[in-house]
């Protein structure tokens, strides 16, 4: 009985039926969760689980409200429908008011939201849970009755919002958003970090009172419905979907009533009518008059009922007689005796080829020796724990295991906490095939619909296809044996050193060892002549290391340190004095120019950040000191840059125009522009040169039509007159080419556009030459574009070239001070100060750091004279390495051996005489064939496991009765599908046959697995850091035998959603469970076997 003395103390950690569960005393937060206002129960039921629908939600402004509750305000403009806000004509000012609260939900203090150790234990907060449900402030649907008579326009409406697709609330908009956005971010982290969806719409209330206490009444939700927040994006609304998991009825709640006032309420309903489970609950409370069943009290905020099903599931009074639940040899060992399993026939440097059969070996992914003895470990039946940190292959460990237990027809239970854990493992096996024999039913992943269509898929396979390997066999242990055989001859010393390659091998990895176990990696670094030093040499080298790595642990990172750059090897007080005085007058010249920065920024508002874009103000200021009147330009347009070309091109076209009318305005009349004389000028230049010319008749007309237009009548040459067409042709089409222009880019300059005529182009032509080459300047980084908006105002720019003295001359001033300082600390380029990449709170920092720590510049010159004393060793790469390594300090000399093992290593491979006779062509080959018939293996063993799981799994026939038939009549529905918890106990085996390996979490495990209906014959807890013992308890009681992987380094499990009954007088021995933290821990303190 001691074994369940401790179960039963254990699982007491598991209830909660305390007014600090939201499930018997639920209050809204104050920052998360919603009380929906004036629905029905019925009626969101239908719309969110019959229907599937999503919703949205109303503000406050939203609300229908009875003519006498509205303001004077809303009485003015009683005329407007009373649900014209409730329709879409709202949703960009909504839009506006999401976009607004994401901001400012994303500027609150990380630590109200997001703890430090990035759990999600602190996400809802001991002081929000003091928030009271409010009062409600509009009419209820009993209210509404009573002024049936009196106002039925609104009573029509009223029942129309019942029935639409929008829930009523009483926040403000900015409230409501905020709410969303907070519970949406907070439902998104549970399921990301526990695979749980803890976010349900809560559909009617209980109020009861405790015994004795009738003062204050609580609020226990009645029927919980799995619900998610979405939206497409941070403008769109939220809407509220129902995720397809079966529907919860109260549990928690149900215990309390019986425990305290012994009143049977059900929580098992396969069908569930709304309606009718409100009257079973009135029903079973009619006993207390005081007490009131609140069905239209809807609420939207987070429960969990995962603790309590894990306490019901280690009752023992649950559990069938012969599944002797207390007499588990894993949980004996664990709670009582401890592991005393015999020692492995596989010690760690055990020779493994032996001990693998090809014909018996199932593995389906890569395996190294170690990953392989565990392996081995397990199949010969041992508990094992199977540690490593993150990438040491562990889910590839377990994706072997499982492979070579469904190969031997085995149960298989894989238990994560975390979804992601299991994903990955599950992502694995059907990356290789074996997707089918598992069955997810992690607590986030529970659909019914896709349960039944994978169990339904896999039910439909075919025999799959596998190839007869047998001949293989006896080839691929030919060439294992020729490759070992070779590994072993190499066993020999490794000259001068005298040390073998195992020694070297193990020295490395002892090294790794060490520093894997502090998470340290060694880098490589290649240190010449490592394999020509004896035992004195290397000795003296590394006593040198020593010493410099002791100096660095004393420092810290050199290239962190405040002086990291400096070239000096030697400091007397007097040269730090003088450092010192140039950093005081760096940091003066530093604050003047910040300041005249602010000055200028005050005026341009803006202050640049980097020294690079001072000077580039700097530049831009004084370009603008020869800045021609721009007033009536439109400065800032991106035309400038995009149509240069274009709006230089309509200046010049214009400022043309003028030219050729001024030339020829007293020569000749403006009625000629316009005139098409194309045809003229081409008559009268066939003609100009001809002695007889004037006896042509169309000359003759050509040259009248011209002279026509003269101011006076004096006869002109034909040079004289092509001249003046030339110049009406050009003006014609310059004309033509400015009014097409013009009006695309008037724009720019509108109080001067006026037309082609009437435009001063003169003045255009400044404005735009300076605006243009500004903008120039501006996309090749050499102005700053900041200038733009101030150009226009004179008392600015005049403010600001007033000004620009100063500014410019602080610049000169902190350049000129830098250089003093870099000179006389002898810093070497590419350090300190950069003032090309640094920004000035960047640059600041690091004058405080020289300013402050002026006293370590002697660190920082005895760490170049032990650089100088290295290097005269020869281990230039080792001092090089150490200004960046962080580990430096402590791992500097680890360094130094690990390039001394590798470089005997590799002179042992060049310089071994059997390598010398060795055929690498011929080596290589055999691997190669080696490992393309392990390969080949590797990949006939999925299809060897397909073909056992397919010979094993169950097959409908004629007689499809029991659990078979079951399963097919779930096939054929469409709705109305049995929720899983009904379907594991009524055809749980003939799913497990179908899916030998169930993987789940053991939230899952409690409710969908009743006690001792299946049974495993092996549980694998992946990340088992992160599984609390006791809920570890209910896998373990239906397994044979327990693999345990995990990371003791990392963090245990949350505290998150954990809610302790104080056990009275638990002694030390009773207590024991609850002192550790995971179930690794567990395993790892009763002495378990462990690889």
């Amino acid at each position: 009985m001691e074994l369940q003395k401790k179960i039963d103390v254990a699982r007491r950690e598991l209830l909660d039926l305390t007014l600090r569960n939201p499930l018997l005393n639920y209050r809204v937060l104050k920052k998360k969760g919603l009380n929906i206002t004036d629905e029905k129960s019925t009626e969101l039921y239908r719309l969110l689980v019959n229907n599937g629908k999503n919703m949205s939600f109303l503000s406050e402004k939203d609300l229908i409200l009875p003519p006498e509750t509205k303001t004077s305000d809303e009485t003015k403009t009683s005329e407007q429908p009373a649900m014209a806000e409730k329709s879409d004509d709202k949703s960009s000012e909504q839009s506006e008011t999401v976009e607004k609260t994401e901001t400012e939900i994303s500027q609150q203090p990380e630590s109200t939201e997001k703890p430090l150790d990035g759990s999600s234990r602190h996400l809802i907060s001991a002081e929000e849970s003091e928030a009271e449900f409010p009062e409600q402030k509009v009419p209820d649907i009993n209210q509404a009755e009573s002024l049936k008579d009196e106002i039925p326009d609104y009573l029509e409406l009223l029942n129309k919002s019942y029935s639409d697709l929008k829930i009523q609330t009483r926040y403000s908009e900015k409230e409501l958003q905020e709410r969303l956005l907070n519970t949406y971010h907070t439902a998104r982290t549970f399921i990301e970090e526990r695979g749980v969806n803890t976010l349900f719409l809560a559909l009617g209330m209980l109020l009861w009172e405790e015994e004795g206490k009738p003062e204050r009444k609580y609020r226990a939700p009645l029927i919980l419905i799995p619900v998610e927040l979405s939206r497409s994006n941070a403008r769109e609304r939220f809407l509220l979907t129902y995720t397809g998991e079966d529907v919860q009825l109260n549990v928690s709640l149900a215990a309390k009533l019986m425990n305290d006032f012994h009143i049977e309420i059900n929580t098992e309903v396969e069908e569930l009518n709304v309606d009718e489970y409100f009257r079973h609950i009135r029903d079973a409370v009619i006993s207390r008059p005081t007490w009131e069943v609140a069905e239209n009290e809807i609420a939207l905020g987070f429960f969990s009922f995962g603790k309590y099903l894990m306490y019901l599931d280690l009752d023992s009074s649950r559990w069938p007689t012969e599944s002797q639940l207390f007499n588990n040899d894993i949980l004996k060992a664990l709670l009582v005796d401890g592991f005393r399993e015999k020692q492995s026939e596989l010690p760690d440097d055990a020779y493994i080829d032996p001990y693998i059969i090809p014909k018996e070996n199932y593995q389906v992914v890569d395996a190294d020796s170690s990953q392989t003895l565990a392996i081995l470990d397990i199949l010969s039946g041992r508990n094992l724990v199977i540690q490593g940190p993150p990438g040491t292959g562990k889910s590839q460990t377990i994706t072997n295991i499982i492979a070579e237990c469904v190969a031997r027809g085995k149960k298989v239970l894989f238990v994560s906490e975390k979804l992601a854990a299991l994903e990955v493992v599950k992502r694995r096996l059907a990356n290789v095939g074996l997707g089918d024999v598992c069955l997810e039913l992690h607590s986030q992943k529970a659909n019914k619909k896709a349960l039944l269509s994978e169990l339904q898929k896999t039910l439909e396979l075919g025999v799959p296809k596998t190839n007869n390997m047998e001949s293989r066999f006896d080839e691929y242990e030919k060439l294992r044996n020729e490759l070992t055989g070779y590994c072993k001859r190499i066993n020999e010393p490794v000259l001068p050193s005298g040390l073998t390659l195992i020694r070297l091998y193990g020295r490395l990895l002892s090294l790794k060892k060490l520093t894997d176990s502090n998470g340290i990696q060694l880098p490589r670094i290649n240190i010449p002549g490592m394999d020509k030093l004896n035992d004195i040499d290397y000795e003296n080298k590394l006593q040198k290391v020593k010493e410099f790595q002791s100096h660095i642990k004393k420092m810290g990172v050199p290239e962190n340190h405040p002086f990291w750059g400096t070239a000096l090897t030697v400091v007397l007080p007097a040269k730090k004095d003088i450092v010192h005085d140039k950093v005081k007058k760096l940091r003066a010249a530093f604050d003047n120019m910040i300041f005249m920065l602010d000055e200028i920024g005050a005026e341009l508002n803006y202050t640049p950040e980097k020294f690079l874009d001072a000077e580039k103000l700097a530049e831009t200021l004084e370009l603008c000191k020869t800045m021609p009147d721009i007033t009536g330009f439109e400065i800032e347009s991106s035309l400038w840059e995009s149509d240069e070309l274009q709006i230089k091109k309509l200046v010049q076209d214009g400022i043309r125009l003028k030219e050729i009318y001024s030339k020829n305005q007293n020569l000749i009349m403006d009625e000629i522009y316009g005139q098409d004389l194309l045809e003229k000028r081409r008559i009268i230049a066939a003609n100009k040169d001809r002695f007889l010319k004037f006896l042509s008749s169309e000359y003759k007309k050509a040259v009248k039509f011209v002279e026509g237009f003269f101011r006076s009548p004096q006869k002109r040459t034909p040079s004289q007159l092509l001249e003046i067409v030339d110049d009406v042709l050009e003006f014609n089409r310059t004309k033509l080419a400015v009014e097409n222009a013009l009006p695309q880019y008037q724009q720019l300059f509108p109080s001067h556009a006026r037309g082609f005529w009437d435009t001063n182009w003169s003045i255009v032509k400044n404005g735009s030459d300076f605006i243009i080459q500004l903008h120039k300047g501006i996309s090749q980084g050499a102005y700053a574009s900041e200038i733009l908006p101030v150009l226009q105002n004179s008392s600015i720019v005049d403010e600001l070239l007033k000004l620009f003295p100063a500014y410019k001359d602080s610049l000169a001033v902190f350049s000129n001070a830098l250089g003093q300082f870099n000179n006389e600390a002898e810093m070497k380029p590419g350090t300190g100060i950069n003032v090309n990449s640094n920004d000035f709170a960047l640059i600041s920092e690091k004058i405080s750091g020289w300013d402050d720590g002026i006293e370590t510049i002697f660190d920082m010159a005895a760490f170049n004279q032990y650089a100088e004393e290295l290097k005269h060793f020869g281990l230039f790469e080792i001092v090089e390495l150490s200004q960046v390594w962080r580990s430096a300090g402590e791992y500097l000399s680890y360094i130094l051996e690990n390039e001394r093992c590798q470089a005997l290593l590799e002179k042992a491979y060049r310089e071994w005489p059997e390598l010398s006779r060795f055929d690498s062509m011929q080596h290589r080959e055999k691997i190669e064939r080696f490992i393309a018939l392990d390969l080949s293996f590797m990949s006939n063993n999925i299809s060897r496991i397909l073909y056992e799981h397919w010979l094993n799994k169950p097959k409908p026939g004629n007689n499809n009765q029991g659990q078979m038939g079951i399963l097919l009549r779930e096939f054929q529905k469409k709705t109305r599908h049995l929720p899983i918890r009904k379907l594991m106990p009524r055809a749980g085996n003939i799913i497990q046959a179908l899916k030998p390996v169930l993987m789940m979490s053991p939230l899952s495990i409690a409710n969908f697995i009743e006690p001792g209906q299946l049974s495993f014959d092996i549980v694998i807890f992946d990340e088992a850091s992160q599984v609390r013992p006791v809920e570890a308890f209910g896998a373990l009681m239906r397994s044979k035998q327990a693999v345990v992987v995990g990371d003791s380094q990392q963090m245990p499990p949350t505290s998150f959603f954990d809610k302790v009954i104080e056990a009275d007088k638990i002694d030390e021995d009773e207590d024991y469970v609850g002192d550790v933290e995971s179930i690794l821990g567990l395993f790892l303190a009763q002495n378990a076997p462990q690889r």
